[in-house]
């Protein structure tokens, strides 16, 4: 068996069942190899093997602290993964393929809607981004079907390049939906490229921290704390109450 077809094999499993949609780095690869192969190459070997792989678009390569790290691709992994759509959603498949964790894919905002007519489901926005998942009570509400107990652990926002608002989620989080929601968000899919809004891109990759209130809920914010400035200083309200109260209730 070459060399090659080794490493394709340690790559497709540490992909596929290991390590989920993790890449391996030249030195793990080298360490997985078996006994009779390892004694007859060195870690440059399987770095130079790698690295002909790219040129043939079955890996992708990245350096990092001086170590080479190889990601299957989808020229390999075909040939590896014999999972139907149907059976584990589309998005999941498109990672058993080798899509990055890290890929958006993104929605129409109508996507959402089913979730904020549905109580069972918590469905949280702000300014760049929000929440969705199941609630509590509902998941462990035995007449509520598997399918139905999903989340996402975070959605951005981007644009179209009509500066059209849409919702976007990487596809690590897609994963976390049944096949049933897979196909249901499918439906809404913009295949156009987007720009990510910029907030949601500072606090995703670059660990940055941002206001994370919507410009209005700081307006009725705002309405507040004024009238209750006016009511220690004995003056009537400067705004009517029920009127923040209406503001905030849009929300």
């Amino acid at each position: 068996m070459s060399l090659e077809r080794v490493i394709s094999d340690i790559l497709a499993k540490y992909w596929l069942e290991d390590n989920p949609y993790s890449g391996m780095s030249a030195a793990q690869i080298y360490e997985r190899l078996p006994r009779r192969v390892r004694n007859k190459v060195s870690v440059e070997d399987v770095r130079l093997k790698l690295e002909e792989m790219r040129t043939e678009d079955k890996v992708s390569t990245n350096r990092a602290n001086e170590e080479l790290w190889a990601y299957p691709k989808r020229r390999l992994l075909e040939l590896y993964d014999t999972s139907k759509e149907e059976k584990v959603g589309i998005y999941t498949k498109q990672l058993r393929l080798g899509g990055s964790q890290i890929e958006h894919r993104f929605f129409r905002r109508q996507v959402l809607d089913r979730y904020k007519q549905d109580p069972r489901y918590d469905l949280r926005e702000w300014g760049f981004g929000g929440t969705l998942s199941i609630k509590d009570k509902a998941y462990l509400d035995r007449r509520v079907s598997e399918a139905d107990k999903i989340f996402i652990q975070l959605f951005g926002t981007a644009y179209t390049q009509k500066r059209e608002k849409v919702v976007a989620v990487m596809l690590s989080d897609l994963r976390y939906l049944s096949v049933e929601h897979q196909r249901y968000w499918s439906s809404f899919e913009v295949k156009e490229k987007c720009a990510l809004d910029a907030d949601y891109f500072k606090t995703s990759f670059g660990a940055e921290f941002v206001d994370m209130i919507p410009i209005f809920s700081a307006f009725t914010q705002e309405i507040e704390e004024i009238n209750k400035i006016c009511s220690l200083i004995s003056d009537p309200p400067l705004f009517k109450r029920d009127l923040c109260r209406q503001s905030t209730s849009r929300i």
